[in-house]
Order: C-alpha cells, then structure tokens, then sequence
C-alpha cells in the first residue's frame, strides 16, 4: 500500500501515483507542503509520455540532493545520520568525486566530449531509476 508520506513516492510536480497527490499534502519526509500547482498538473497530464525522459535525469538530482543534504547539514554535522565524522566522509568522498569526475572530462579533449561524456555516462545509470520508481502504467 501507498502512503502519502513514503519519501520514495514523492515525485511532485513530474508523478503521482495516487489521487492523493491531485491536492498538495504534507511531506513527513521533506517537512513541507507538496503543492499541487498549475507546473504540477501539466506535468501530471503528460507523465506517461516524460517517464523516461525524466528518469534518464535523475542521477543529476541524487548529486543536486547530495550537495543539498551536506548543505543543510553544515552548521550541525554531529546531527547528520552517522554523527560528525561521517558528515566529514561525505564531504571528502563527494571531493574526491568531484576531483576525479572533472579530471575526466578535462581528458575528453574538446568541451563538446566533455558535454557528450557527461550525459552518456550518466543516463546510461537511468534503467537504475527506473526499476526504483513507480511505475507510471499502475492505477
């Protein structure tokens, strides 16, 4: 069953999965209003046709959550999950990350390779985000 409040399920303004999420509701997860607004409901109307174009984009919002979360977290890094040092970890994996990532599309030659690179590597994960999400035929 559904809930509402399943932070995996929370795919406003692009899905809705239920009914539910025809009205803005209370995210538990994110601490916020989901608001069902006029980009949401367009976007809802065509969200069997954007499926996979949205999922082949969602390895760029996991690195935009990613940055968020540390972000959000930097003032008080003993509260993130894992305590201080892993907050640090994080820091210093997303760094080298980061490091490593822009040394390869410095290699790619031209920025037009680097560009290219930089999508293909990273829809090539999207079957990842897709097998997760929910699937847009249901209901």
């Amino acid at each position: 069953m559904c809930f509402p409040s399943d932070p995996d399920i929370q795919h406003l303004p692009f899905f809705a999965i239920t009914p539910a999420f025809f009205k803005s509701l209370y995210s538990s997860y994110y601490k916020r209003e989901l608001t069902f607004d006029w980009f949401s409901r367009a976007m809802i109307a065509v969200q069997h046709r954007l499926f996979y174009v949205v999922m082949s984009l969602a390895r760029f919002n996991l690195y935009r959550l990613s940055y968020r979360h540390l972000w959000i977290t930097r003032n008080e890094p003993s509260k993130a999950r894992g305590g201080r040092w892993a907050w640090w970890l994080e820091v210093f994996a997303l760094l080298g990350f980061f490091t490593w990532y822009a040394n390869v599309l410095r290699g790619c030659g031209s920025w037009k390779t680097a560009l290219m690179y930089l999508f293909v590597s990273n829809i090539v994960s999207s079957p990842l985000h897709v097998q997760v999400a929910p699937d847009p035929h249901s209901r």
